[in-house]
C-alpha cells in the first residue's frame, strides 16, 4: 500500500512539474486533442442527425435540446458537434498543405542560397506584402464557395510566413559549427537538409503548422460568415452565418445560436496557439522555468565585515548530475574562502568540476546539475528590504553583488547587439543606467570609443573577452567569478588582459574567483590557489609556496605540464632548414608545394585581414602557423577547406586551385582536406552518437560497405586512445569531457586519411596535460599516415615542441618562417620576439626573473593596440 501510495505521489508530482514548465503545450494539447476527439466521434455524440427538424423554431435550450434549436428546428448542439469536423478538418489541411509548402521553400532557399535563394525570398517577400484578408474573400468570391476553395485560397495565402520563419532557421542551422564541418567534409545540400536541417526544423514546423491551423479556423468561419463558405457542409462559420441571416442577433436566440459556435471557435484557436507558443518555448531552450531560484546553495547574506572576514565563504558544497542517489558527482563537499579583494584561482584539469563549482556558487547549473548539499555566505551592504524578508538566494544577489564572466565571450555577447547596449542592459536589470555610463564602463576596461558601437562579431578575442567584464562589472560587484577568461587567447593577449584585471581589482577593489585549467596564468593575478581534482580540493595555499613547494602530488604534476621554451626545442624536427627573413616567401623547403598560398588578400567590411600572403607547404610536412588573436590565422587556414575565398591570390592544393575546386566538385575537395575545428563543444553534433559523427566522412563519400565503415570507426577510436571503442561509438559527445570531444573530432579527420588536414586551435580549450597529449597524439596520426599539416594556433611554445617549422603570422602578411629552434633562439622579427617573450613571461610562475619582468612590462606597454585586426574569428 504504502508502494502504490509513493508511486502514485510521484506521478503526481511530476504531473506537477510538467505543468508548471509546459502549461501552454499541456492546455494547448488537451485542447487540441478534445476537439479532434469530438469530430471524430460527432455522428456518434450528436443527439439528432444535424441536417433533421426534430424541434420547434428558436425553441430554448432544455433537457432536449441542450443548446436549443434554429429557425428550422434544427438541434443547435448537433450541428456545434458535426461543424467540428469541417472546422478542425480545414483548419489541419490548410495548415499542413501551407507549412510543407513553407517548408520546402525555406529549406531549399536557406540550404542552396545563392540565385535561387534571393528569387524565392523575393517571392516570399511579395506575398506577405499582399493585403491579406482582402485577398481572402476576394479569391473565394471569384472562385466560388466549395471546401476545396477554401483551402486552397488559405494555403495560397498562408504560406509565405511559414517560408520565412523555416528558413531563417535554416541559416541559423546553417551557420552552426557541427553543420559547417559536415559541409567542410564534401556533404552536399542534400546530406545537410536531410541530416541537419529537417530534423532541427520539425519542432518548429510542429509549431508553425499549429499556428496556421488556428489561422486557418479563424479565417474558415470568417469566409463562411460572410457567405464565402460551403453552405453544404455544416461548420461552426456557417451556424453563425445562419445566425447573421436569420437576425439571431436582435432576439433573445442568439445567446444559444450564436454564443456556443464563438466560443467553439475561440477555444480551438487558443488551443492551437498555446500548442505553438508552448513547442516554440521548448524549441528555443527556455529554461527559466525549469531553473527554480533555489537550484544553489543555501544563501546566508550579512553585511560587510572587518577586513579580516571573507567576502564569500562556501561549506560544504556539494553537486550532482542527476536525481537519483547513482548521479555522479561533480563537486565533493568543497569548502573555499575569498577575503575582501583577495584573487582566488580555481585550478584544475577538464573535468575536474571547477566550472560546475563556479556555475554552482551563481545558481547557474543547467539540468540535471543540482546543488545537492551546502551553503555559502555572502557579506555585502545590498541587502533590501524585500531581501530581508524571505529567504535570499544568489538569484536575488547575481549580476549585482556577485557578478560572472563566462568562459566563452562570443557565446556570451548577443550578436544583435552592440556593445553599449549589452552593458546598458546589464545595469538596467538592477538600477537606471545612461549610455553615458555604459561608456564609461567600456573605456575603463581599455576598449577605444570606436569600438563601443561595434557587434561582437567586429572585434578581435580580447576585445569580446573586454566587453564580458565591463558588463560584469557594471554595477561595481563584490565578487567577481571568471570562469576560463583566458581560454583561446594568445600570449600576448593573455598577459595583457590579466593585467587589466589586477588593475581594475586594485582600483575597484572587488573580490576575484578565477576559474582556468591554465596554472601559468592564474598564477600571475591570485594570491591564493585551490588545486581541484575529481570535484574535491586537494590542496590550497598562498600562490608563492605552492610553486615553491607543493604538499600534493597532483599540483606538481600540473607544475610539470607547463609548457617551456627551452632553446633547443625543436632541434630535431627539420633543424635542416634556415630560418626565412621577413620576406613574404614563408617557406623553407625545396620539395614540391602540397599546399600552397600565393599572393593571398582577404578583406572584411573594409578591413584588410590579409596583405598578400605567401607560404608554402611540403607534402608530408607539419607547418604551425602562429600570431597574435586577429592575425588572420583561422581565415588563411579556412582557405584551404574552401571555406573562405580569397580577394586576391591563389590558394591551391596538389596544384588545383582551391576556390575553383570548391566551386565544382566541393565533395572531392572534403575528401582531400580536412578542416578539424577549434571548438569540440560546437563541432560534433549533440544529437549523433560519437559513432555516427567519426562515421560521417565515410558516408558523406560512400567509402566501403556499412559493416566495414563500423570496422574503420572502431580502427579510428581506438587510435586516439578512446577505448573501449565499442562503449565510445554508443555515447553521444554532451557524456564526453573536452579533451575526449577533441579526441572524437580528431578521429574524424584521419579516418578518411585525407592528403591535407587543417588544424584550427584543437587544443586552445583544454588544460596543459591534455593539451599535450592531444598535439603529440595528432602529430604522430599525421606523420604515421603521411599527412600534410597545417596547425593554427597562438600556443607557440606547443607548437614548437612538435611541428617541423613554424610560419609566423603578423600584419597580413607571414613575416617569418623557419624550423622552431633556429626562430626560438634568434628570431629576427618583432613579431616574433613578442611573442616568444610573452611565453616565457606568462609561464615564468608567480616569482619570476627580472628578465621576465622586464619582458612582461614591455609587452603590456609596447604590444600593438588591440583591435588592429577586427574579424578576429575568421
Amino acid at each position: 500500500m504504502s508502494t502504490a501510495t509513493s508511486r502514485l505521489g510521484g506521478l503526481v508530482a511530476a504531473a506537477s512539474t510538467l505543468s508548471r514548465r509546459d502549461w501552454l503545450v499541456f492546455v494547448g494539447a488537451a485542447g487540441v486533442l478534445s476537439i479532434g476527439v469530438i469530430a471524430v466521434f460527432a455522428p456518434i455524440l450528436a443527439p439528432y442527425p444535424a441536417d433533421v427538424a426534430v424541434g420547434d423554431p428558436f425553441e430554448a435550450p432544455s433537457s432536449a435540446h441542450p443548446l436549443g434549436t434554429d429557425d428550422a428546428g434544427h438541434d443547435l448542439l448537433s450541428l456545434l458537434l458535426v461543424g467540428a469536423r469541417v472546422s478542425l478538418l480545414v483548419g489541419l489541411l490548410a495548415g499542413s498543405l501551407a507549412v510543407l509548402a513553407g517548408l520546402l521553400v525555406g529549406v531549399t532557399a536557406g540550404v542552396v542560397g545563392g540565385r535561387t535563394e534571393t528569387v524565392l525570398m523575393r517571392v516570399v517577400d511579395v506575398v506577405l506584402t499582399l493585403p491579406f484578408l482582402p485577398l481572402v474573400i476576394v479569391a473565394a468570391a471569384v472562385l466560388g464557395p466549395s471546401l476545396a476553395t477554401t483551402v486552397g485560397v488559405l494555403v495560397a495565402v498562408m504560406w509565405a510566413r511559414p517560408a520565412r520563419e523555416l528558413r531563417s532557421q535554416v541559416l541559423s542551422i546553417r551557420e552552426r559549427t557541427f553543420v559547417r564541418a559536415s559541409r567542410s567534409m564534401g556533404a552536399s545540400p542534400t546530406y545537410v537538409a536531410r541530416h541537419y536541417v529537417v530534423p532541427a526544423l520539425l519542432p518548429i514546423a510542429v509549431a508553425q503548422f499549429a499556428k496556421a491551423a488556428s489561422s486557418a479556423i479563424l479565417l474558415e468561419a470568417s469566409l463562411s460568415f460572410l457567405g464565402l463558405g460551403d453552405p453544404t457542409a455544416p461548420s461552426w462559420g456557417t451556424i453563425l452565418f445562419y445566425a447573421q441571416q436569420r437576425s439571431a442577433f436582435l432576439t433573445d436566440a442568439w445567446s444559444w445560436w450564436v454564443l456556443p459556435p464563438g466560443v467553439a471557435i475561440g477555444g480551438s484557436v487558443l488551443s492551437f496557439t498555446f500548442l505553438a507558443l508552448g513547442i516554440e518555448r521548448r524549441t528555443a531552450g527556455d529554461r527559466r522555468a525549469a531553473t527554480a531560484v533555489d537550484d544553489g546553495p543555501e544563501l546566508t547574506v550579512m553585511p560587510p565585515a572587518p577586513d579580516s572576514a571573507p567576502v564569500l565563504d562556501v561549506t560544504d558544497l556539494t553537486v550532482v548530475y542527476g536525481d537519483d542517489d547513482t548521479a555522479p558527482t561533480a563537486v565533493d563537499d568543497v569548502n573555499l574562502s575569498v577575503g575582501r579583494g583577495e584573487t582566488l584561482g580555481v585550478v584544475g584539469e577538464s573535468g575536474s568540476g571547477k566550472s560546475s563549482l563556479a556555475l554552482a556558487l551563481l545558481a547557474l547549473l543547467d539540468p540535471p546539475g543540482r546543488v545537492a548539499s551546502g551553503s555559502v555566505t555572502l557579506r555585502t551592504d545590498r541587502i533590501d528590504d524585500a531581501g530581508a524578508a524571505r529567504s535570499p538566494t544568489m538569484a536575488d544577489f547575481r549580476g549585482d553583488a556577485v557578478a560572472f564572466v563566462p568562459q566563452e565571450a562570443m557565446n556570451a555577447l548577443d550578436p544583435r547587439r552592440t556593445l553599449r547596449e549589452q552593458v546598458v542592459e546589464a545595469v538596467v536589470a538592477h538600477r537606471d543606467c545612461s549610455r553615458e555610463r555604459a561608456e564609461d564602463v567600456l573605456t575603463d576596461v581599455g576598449l577605444d570609443a570606436e569600438s563601443h558601437g561595434r557587434y561582437p562579431h567586429e572585434l578581435s578575442g580580447g576585445m569580446r573577452q573586454r566587453g564580458v567584464i565591463a558588463a560584469a562589472l557594471a554595477n561595481d560587484p563584490d565578487v567577481l567569478v571568471a570562469d576560463e577568461p583566458t581560454t583561446g587567447l594568445d600570449t600576448v593577449t593573455t598577459i595583457r588582459l590579466l593585467d587589466l584585471l589586477e588593475s581594475l581589482q586594485a582600483r575597484l577593489g572587488f573580490s576575484l574567483v578565477m576559474v582556468t585549467h591554465d596554472l601559468s596564468s592564474v598564477a600571475r593575478v591570485a594570491d591564493r590557489i585551490a588545486v581541484v581534482r575529481d570535484g574535491r580540493v586537494v590542496e590550497v595555499g598562498e600562490t608563492d609556496r605552492l610553486h615553491e613547494s607543493p604538499d600534493h602530488p597532483y599540483t606538481n604534476e600540473l607544475l610539470g605540464a607547463r609548457p617551456t621554451l627551452p632553446s633547443d626545442i625543436g632541434a630535431s624536427r627539420g633543424a635542416s632548414g634556415d630560418s626565412t627573413a621577413p620576406t613574404d616567401s614563408g617557406s623553407a623547403d625545396t620539395g614540391d608545394a602540397h599546399l600552397e598560398y600565393d599572393g593571398v588578400a582577404k578583406s572584411y567590411d573594409g578591413d584588410a585581414v590579409l596583405r598578400g600572403v605567401h607560404l608554402r607547404v611540403s607534402r608530408g610536412e607539419s607547418v604551425a602557423l602562429v600570431g597574435e588573436s586577429g592575425a588572420g590565422k583561422s581565415t588563411l587556414g579556412r582557405m584551404a577547406a574552401g571555406l573562405v575565398t580569397p580577394d586576391e591570390g591563389t590558394v591551391a592544393v596538389e596544384g588545383r586551385s582551391v576556390p575553383s575546386w570548391a566551386a565544382t566538385d566541393r565533395t572531392s575537395l572534403g575528401r582531400t582536406v580536412h578542416y578539424l575545428f577549434q571548438d569540440p563543444y560546437a563541432s560534433l553534433s549533440p544529437n549523433r552518437t560519437v559513432g555516427c559523427a567519426v562515421r560521417e566522412p565515410l558516408d558523406i563519400h560512400d567509402i566501403g560497405e556499412p559493416g566495414d565503415r563500423d570496422a574503420r570507426v572502431l580502427d579510428a577510436l581506438s587510435d586516439v586512445g578512446l577505448a573501449p571503442a565499442e562503449d565510445y561509438a554508443g555515447r553521444r559527445p554532451t557524456a564526453l569531457s573536452g579533451g575526449e570531444r577533441q579526441r572524437v573530432a580528431i578521429a574524424r579527420a584521419v579516418v578518411l586519411e585525407p592528403a591535407v588536414l587543417v588544424a584550427d586551435e584543437p587544443t586552445s580549450m583544454l588544460d596543459a596535460p591534455l593539451r599535450r597529449d592531444l598535439l603529440e597524439l595528432l602529430y604522430d596520426l599525421v606523420a604515421a599516415r603521411d599527412i600534410t599539416l597545417l596547425h593554427v594556433t597562438h600556443d607557440i611554445a606547443a607548437a614548437s615542441e612538435f611541428a617541423d617549422r613554424l610560419a609566423v603570422l603578423a600584419a597580413g602578411r607571414i613575416v617569418e618562417s623557419g624550423p622552431p629552434a633556429t626562430l626560438l633562439s634568434t628570431p629576427s622579427h618583432e613579431e616574433t620576439r613578442t611573442l616568444v617573450d610573452a611565453t616565457r613571461a606568462l609561464h615564468a610562475g608567480r616569482s619570476p626573473t627580472a628578465a621576465d619582468a622586464n619582458a612582461a612590462d614591455d609587452i603590456a606597454e609596447n604590444a600593438p593596440a588591440e583591435g588592429d585586426e577586427p574579424h578576429a574569428e575568421r
